[in-house]
């Protein structure tokens, strides 16, 4: 039977016999045999396992591990809500959370290859997933209990919900509350990717303004106040908890932005590497923070705080002072800013920042490979955005994610995983020209 023989359903059936093979072939490499299933936990996993604890044992969202438990606003609760729920089904095994989330990895390139079909040929639509399959950062982050897997699902999910219904002209009801709802809770994953909301609204009334749509106003409106409804149903218990902590409006987080913009000015001043070494995060980065953390609290004992923050929790007066602290050390540090540095600097950082640094590679050799096969991909994925460059309005969906990283983190501090949600869609590109490259050979050799 030849390939054009072959049913598109059945065609289908053996791709996801192929990503269940390959999921578990990963599965095994990545957690047994290079051993990361037993790898003790660090940096921000320490955080999630903690606060997923807390959730169970303890019904407290806080990084304490004693009494009296007292709340943090530091961590949107998505990930930690996501990793307690694999505990209360597990005993607490972070094993099991890993292997989940290589279920996740094998869900995710079966949502690229359904995404990818809306803007090519079911041929280039599986070599997508096969690439995704194969891609060596995907493969070890997903050994580690952080949010970028579940970011991808979520992200992949909004997309192929948004383009498989067209929603910014389909006049279903429950369509835009369940959109709301994923982006609320791919918000609370990963509080970056909240402001995509705003492209996102604009794709629905763009449209009506430029008198391209098929909906009339009421319905535009009816539309976006649906979204922003299922926005709030995720966003509106997290606010009313912050409120009754802080009497603030606190949508998502506190610290992490002015602490992440800390970081970012040093990076564009020199004093941090966009390579953002285990040395420079230990002994600058965890560092100072260990001496703003004890300045915040020598405050706290003396009573040295404002009286708005004196009734609060004094974790959270912690943070906050924190936040303050970073607020100031990036205005100290924004005065050494020029725009000749950010000029010559802005080029290399966004090469680290799509680079695959270390891939969470468990050695140096599967490093080596996996700059190797960046490199390829690279060229890929140039050619194929050069070859589609008359689509590329048509592929906005596609090329939104990676852009809005990219804008982000300009301003926000680099590290290379951050910009693993928005890969799977540059892998589209990749696959278009590796099959247009093919098929050129083909018929030259022909």
């Amino acid at each position: 039977m030849t390939q054009a023989e072959i049913k598109p359903k059945d065609q289908g059936k053996n791709l996801v016999w192929i990503i269940v093979a390959v999921t578990i072939l990963n599965a095994v490499l990545a957690l047994f045999v290079f051993d990361l299933a037993g790898k003790e936990l660090t940096g921000d996993e320490l955080h999630y396992n903690q606060l997923a604890v807390n959730l169970i044992n303890h019904s407290a969202f806080s990084f304490e591990t004693e009494p009296p438990f007292e709340p943090t606003i530091y961590r949107t609760p998505g990930y930690s809500i996501f990793v307690a729920g694999l505990y209360l089904i597990s005993g607490n095994s972070v094993l099991f959370v890993k292997l989940f989330q290589f279920l996740l990895f094998g869900v995710n390139a079966y949502l690229l290859y359904k995404l990818a079909k809306f803007y090519t040929d079911e041929k280039t639509a599986r070599v997508a997933a096969y690439f995704f399959l194969i891609y060596i950062p995907f493969i070890f982050i997903t050994a580690f209990m952080i949010t970028e897997t579940v970011t991808v699902t979520l992200l992949l999910g909004l997309f192929l919900l948004i383009k498989k219904y067209n929603w910014q002209g389909d006049k279903r009801i429950w369509l835009d509350l369940i959109i709301g709802v994923v982006m609320g809770i791919l918000a609370m994953v990963r509080p970056t990717t909240s402001l995509i909301v705003i492209p996102l609204v604009l794709s629905v009334w763009l449209p009506y303004f430029f008198k391209r749509s098929t909906l009339n106003f009421q319905q535009v409106f009816l539309k976006s106040f649906l979204f922003g409804c299922g926005l709030l149903l995720v966003f509106a218990p997290w606010v009313a908890r912050n409120y009754s902590i802080t009497k603030r409006f606190v949508p998502f987080t506190v610290m992490t932005s002015p602490e992440s913009s800390y970081v970012s000015l040093l990076q564009y001043n020199g004093k941090i590497s966009y390579a953002f070494t285990v040395p420079e995060w230990k002994e600058i980065y965890l560092a100072g923070l260990s001496e703003r953390r004890s300045k915040a609290d020598e405050r706290i004992s003396k009573g040295e705080v404002e009286p708005n923050l004196a009734n609060m929790p004094k974790s959270v007066q912690r943070e906050l002072l924190i936040e303050e602290s970073y607020k100031n050390s990036a205005k100290e540090e924004f005065k050494e800013l020029s725009l000749s540095k950010v000029a010559k600097s802005l080029p290399v950082r966004l090469a680290y920042l799509w680079s695959t640094a270390n891939a969470f590679a468990p050695n140096v050799i599967i490093h080596r490979i996996a700059q190797v096969q960046f490199g390829i991909f690279f060229l890929l994925a140039l050619i194929g955005i050069l070859y589609n460059w008359r689509n590329l309005l048509s592929h906005w969906l596609l090329l939104l994610f990676p852009i809005y990283l990219t804008v982000m983190h300009s301003i926000f501090h680099e590290e290379p995983r951050y910009t693993i949600p928005a890969r799977p869609f540059i892998l589209i590109y990749c696959a278009i020209a590796a099959v247009w490259l093919w098929n050129l050979i083909r018929k030259k050799s022909s």
